[in-house]
């Protein structure tokens, strides 16, 4: 049986319902099975019109798009098997080739197919699944190679997956300075199976998708470099878990496009990041975990108050943060920072924090730095002028915010090696003075700040003996 020129229309309303349902009868009696035909069916010049209302912006016309198939052979020679193939169109350009062929099985519902999307157009398909707000394709095209296998049983129907992506190139503006965000290559893979429950009645309501997928996409990003994420998505866990990997973030060009490098003032630098990651959306209060490491390396910036380019900036930052996405925000978690930059042979810094408890606690530990080459850090130069001098702290640091007012405690040890120099209130310089103090003290800053600091000497300090030095400071509202 061949038929020629024939035109289909396929309307989706903005309800959703398609046109193709009132062809469809009420299901009342239990289906006969379909009469045997062996032979072949094919249909020449096929035009396939499809209209979405729902994908239309609000002034805007709906999406609409006209695919073209020269043959669709389906061939019966084992009934009720169906062998079919398709090949098409879209005679706008937006979808290069279209191709299909498979097996299916009309009394079963058993279906396998391969399907192959070829130059799909972004730009033209993003209304089909739109991108977040603010992100636009500018150009880029991409090929789909996908084979299904769907299966239908008294518990409803099953389809296995097996998904190629790959794309040449494309360019995507990001908000929200509309960054140009090139990929010179890219590909994705995702396997995996989509089960729809069947329903024990019709009075029941509809049984919820349930899909399992693992991902990985590959991709090279102008000014990040080679980027790898993975995921592994089960909705029955409700769950999404993975890794992200990006090598060589230019730290400059990326603060400059978000018109945030204008206190740090970034001049070189490189980052790379590596995180795992857990997305938990089954529950009441959905939550993201991330754990990972951020290193930055070679980094050259001059911060507002600073005398001086900060050079030679390296650090490693190990992060464990979650976050809380329920009806009551929050975020917390810990973070250690490792480094070394200019004068600061080595540095580091970590804390816990948790936005609930409004609170943070941390500690600081600098080794051996160099006083007269480190005292660019402050805005004019100190009273005291170093000859030479070595000092480490290590300090613990606790900040709680009580009825408004944050509080600060503090604790350590502070190291001096070495110390000497001028000053103008001292009549001759300052001999070498090598000293081993403790600290500790509280603020309580408000419109009354209070700071109450106690340093005390673990040993004799030569011309000194032992320090016990006490202060504090009120000031009244």
């Amino acid at each position: 049986m061949e038929v020629k020129g024939l035109r289909a229309f396929l309307h989706r309303s903005a309800d959703g319902t398609l046109n193709l349902a009132k062809l469809i009868p009420e299901k009342k009696e239990p289906r006969k099975p379909p009469p045997e035909f062996r032979g072949e069916v094919r249909v020449d010049d096929l035009e396939l019109y499809y209209q979405d209302d729902g994908l239309g912006a609000e002034g805007q016309r709906p999406f609409s798009k006209r695919a073209t198939f020269q043959s669709l052979p389906a061939h019966f020679a084992r009934f009720p098997q169906v062998r079919f193939a398709r090949q098409g169109a879209c005679p706008d350009g937006t979808l290069q080739e279209v191709q299909a062929h498979g097996t299916a099985d009309i009394e079963t519902m058993a279906v396998q197919a391969t399907l192959a999307l070829v130059g799909l157009d972004l730009a033209s398909w993003t209304k089909i699944a739109p991108l977040p707000t603010g992100f636009h394709v500018e150009r880029g095209r991409v090929t789909v190679t996908t084979t299904l296998d769907l299966a239908k049983a008294a518990d409803g129907q099953t389809i296995q997956y097996d998904t190629h992506v790959s794309s040449p190139g494309f360019s995507l503006l990001t908000p929200p300075a509309e960054l140009s965000l090139i990929s010179t290559e890219l590909t994705l893979t995702a396997r995996g199976t989509v089960s729809l429950p069947a329903r024990r009645s019709p009075a029941d309501s509809p049984s919820r998708l349930q899909a399992t997928c693992s991902a990985t996409l590959d991709t090279q990003l102008s000014e990040v470099g080679a980027v790898r994420v993975v995921a592994d998505v089960d909705t029955r866990a409700g769950a999404i878990v993975g890794s992200a990997r990006l090598p060589a973030i230019a730290c400059r060009h990326w603060l400059q496009t978000r018109n945030a490098n204008k206190a740090v003032r970034l001049a070189a630098g490189t980052a790379d990041l590596d995180t795992n990651y857990e997305v938990q959306f089954g529950g009441a209060s959905p939550s993201v975990l991330l754990d990972g490491t951020l290193r930055f390396a070679d980094g050259q910036l001059q911060p507002r108050g600073i005398r001086r380019t900060v050079s030679a900036l390296n650090t490693a930052v190990k992060y464990n943060v979650r976050l809380d996405l329920g009806p009551s925000f929050a975020v917390s978690g810990t973070a250690r920072a490792r480094g070394s930059f200019a004068e600061y042979p080595y540095y580091e810094a970590q804390g816990n924090f948790d936005s609930r408890g409004q609170s943070f606690t941390g500690r600081v530990r600098l080794d051996d730095v160099n006083v007269p080459g480190a005292v660019w850090l402050v805005r004019s130069p100190p009273a005291f002028q170093a000859d030479a001098s070595r000092v480490s702290l290590d300090v613990g640091i606790q900040i709680d915010q009580l009825a408004g007012k944050p509080r600060i405690g503090y604790r350590g040890r502070v190291a001096l090696a070495g110390v000497s120099g001028r000053a103008p209130s001292l009549r001759r310089p300052l001999p070498r003075l090598d000293a081993d103090l403790r600290v500790d003290g509280r603020a309580t800053l408000g419109r009354a700040p209070v700071v109450v600091a106690r340093v005390t000497s673990a040993q004799s300090v030569r011309g000194l003996g032992k320090l016990a030095v006490e202060a504090s400071y009120t000031r009244e509202g």
